[in-house]
């Protein structure tokens, strides 16, 4: 018999779940999910179809249209963070100003990912630098076809620099250093809800840099993705939720017969899916973790 202890286990597909701060589906409607939020929908803003050809689950923006909050920034503050979502570029916004997928801040700092001349942009400002820093990955823009951006930052604990990636269909594209949106000025803290985030449009402008096009599955997280996470939040919609698992491996002896139990207490276990044969090898199998820190497995031999 061979007892494994879970633990606290540490499973990095967790992130899609517990690490979650903003949910925007467009499913009907324009609320966050994660936070309920009613948001203000400008009229030119309609729903159409997402990238699976269901209707009326993305929001269409024309030149004027957008999503916009007075009360929710999401980067401010913090030293990690992961914006991700679908888009649809009309045209690949030649100019002279981008199209706002996001934005948010105040007069004191604000961020902004955009579509510029078939490039994509993140930027990043605060009173303290006294400039825009933008990492830019260019001629990646498909107008009329449904992609998937992503941005990651993290900034050290000792650093308000931090390292962006920009992600496109899963795979980096552009990265650089950025710094972090930190209200350490006055006019950051005393404007702390000026401008709120902003889908489909950069309130702070003149004019409002609006993004032409379809938007789709804007999700933000409070940390930093690795390259290898980007893939699954292609996937990620309201049916397909992902949870942590460990592989459990255990030695076997040919010709027995064993069945896989589970303890929280190690005196009452219980039988977990059904009987396996024993193959003279190792016995390997995922189980998931969630809710489930603590736990010991093991494998015994049955008649």
């Amino acid at each position: 018999m061979v007892l494994l202890c879970l633990g606290l286990v540490v499973a990095r597909a967790g992130i899609l779940e517990s690490n979650r701060v903003a949910e925007f589906r467009f499913n009907g409607f324009v609320q966050d999910a994660a936070l309920p939020n009613p948001g203000l929908t400008s009229a030119q803003a309609k729903f159409t179809e997402d990238r699976l050809g269901n209707a009326q689950r993305a929001l269409w923006m024309p030149d004027s249209g957008f999503v916009g909050s007075a009360s929710r920034d999401y980067f401010k503050n913090r030293r990690a963070w992961t914006w991700s979502a679908w888009f649809r570029a009309d045209d690949l916004h030649p100019g002279p100003n981008p199209g706002s997928l996001y934005s948010e801040g105040n007069n004191g700092i604000a961020g902004g990912i955009t579509v510029f001349k078939g490039s994509v942009q993140v930027s990043l400002w605060n009173e303290d630098n006294g400039f825009w820093s933008t990492v830019e990955a260019t001629n990646v823009v498909q107008p009329g076809v449904w992609q998937h951006v992503a941005a990651t930052f993290k900034a050290p604990s000792d650093s308000t620099l931090g390292l962006c990636t920009v992600y496109l269909d899963g795979l980096p594209v552009a990265s650089g250093a950025l710094p972090m949106l930190k209200a350490t000025d006055w006019r950051a803290r005393v404007n702390q809800f000026a401008l709120g985030n902003n889908i489909g449009a950069f309130l702070g402008g003149q004019p409002r840099y609006p993004f032409r096009g379809a938007l789709d599955d804007v999700l933000i997280f409070d940390d930093a993705f690795a390259p290898e996470q980007i893939p699954a939040l292609m996937a990620v919609d309201e049916r397909l939720r992902v949870a942590p698992a460990v592989q459990l491996t255990f030695q076997t002896v040919f010709g027995k017969r064993y069945q896989l139990e589970r303890s929280s207490d190690l005196r009452t276990w219980v039988p977990e899916g059904a009987v396996v044969s024993g193959t003279g090898q190792e016995y390997a199998t995922f189980v998931g973790v969630s809710g489930l820190a603590g736990t010991y497995w093991r494998l015994t031999p049955v008649p």
